[in-house]
C-alpha cells in the first residue's frame, strides 16, 4: 500500500524545493532544485515559470507511481 504524503513546494528566489511529510508532520523525503535565471520582456533576471512549471508537474506524476 501507498504510504500517504503531504507534498510541499518551497519556490524560494534561488532554490525550489519539494518536502514530502508523513500523517505525523516527519520529514519523509526532501529535493531541492536550482533553475537558471531568464531575462524578461523588459531584460530583467527572472525565474524561468515554464521549466519550474514542468518540473512541478513531472514531480507530482512520480509521486503517484510511487
Amino acid at each position: 500500500m501507498k504510504e500517504k504524503v503531504i507534498a510541499i513546494f518551497d519556490i524560494g528566489k534561488t532554490n525550489k524545493k519539494l518536502v514530502l511529510f508523513n500523517d505525523d508532520l516527519k520529514v519523509v523525503s526532501e529535493t531541492e532544485q536550482k533553475f537558471g535565471e531568464i531575462k524578461d520582456d523588459d531584460g530583467f533576471e527572472c525565474d524561468n515559470i515554464e521549466l519550474i512549471e514542468h518540473w512541478i508537474k513531472e514531480s507530482l506524476i512520480r509521486l503517484s507511481f510511487r
